[in-house]
């Protein structure tokens, strides 16, 4: 007659317990290993414990003891849709600032690298400025010149006002070339505006940073 120890008994009972039909979340990694049990606190507030996990712990958070009652592992409860939804979004945000924090170590440091000083800045943002101005500068002249010719061609129209001759065709299409040309220039000269505003904007940031950075990195020499 084969005899078996009160382990190997225990051991075939786990097993055989284990066969029976658990809930999927309570199978694979969290099965207890022999000697140990699961717990939890059920619907009621009333701990619950078993070599294998309780109906009554289904989708709840689970501890798990080894034979000697010490905690091994802990498992969170089962997250609702919402829990989840929540979670994912807490995630998303959590990568999005640690992508901008990222990101602005990495201007931070080309900022420092690119200029030795505040006089360094400066003169780098005269640079583009001056570049751009030329521009502005060259769209006005343009600008100005297409204005005096439309001045011009709309004197001429005014003697075909009280004339019984008719407009010219080409005087009307003369007038209208000039028309376009204000235009386009006028839009190519707010761009430009445009465009100069952005880079003292963008230099006035700069310079503010470069500035804390600098004191910061000053300030932690001495200490």
């Amino acid at each position: 007659m084969l005899l078996w120890s009160d382990k190997t008994r225990r051991r075939l009972f786990v097993l055989a317990l284990s066969s029976v039909s658990v809930p999927v979340w309570a199978q694979g990694a969290i099965t207890p290993l022999a000697g140990q049990s699961i717990c939890c606190i059920d619907a009621s507030g009333q701990r619950v414990c078993s070599d294998i996990a309780p109906r009554q712990c289904n989708g709840r958070a689970l501890k798990i003891y080894n034979n000697q009652g010490m905690l091994v592992r802990e498992v969170a409860a089962r997250m609702t849709a919402e829990e989840k939804a929540e979670a994912a979004e807490r995630a998303r945000l959590e990568k999005q600032a640690q992508d901008a924090a990222r990101e602005q170590r990495l201007k931070d440091r080309a900022l420092v690298e690119t200029y030795a000083n505040l006089d360094a800045l400066d003169r780098a943002q005269k640079r583009q400025e001056d570049s751009v101005k030329a521009v502005i500068a060259d769209i006005r002249s343009l600008l100005d010149a297409a204005q005096k010719r439309k001045k011009d061609l709309d004197a001429e129209a005014e003697f075909y006002a009280t004339s019984p001759k008719a407009l010219p065709p080409d005087l009307a299409k003369q007038q209208k070339d000039e028309e376009f040309e204000i235009g386009a220039q006028t839009t190519l000269l707010n761009a430009k505006q445009k465009e100069l505003d952005q880079i003292r904007a963008k230099f006035a940031e700069d310079r503010k940073r470069y500035t804390e950075l600098t004191n910061k990195a000053a300030n932690k020499a001495q200490n």
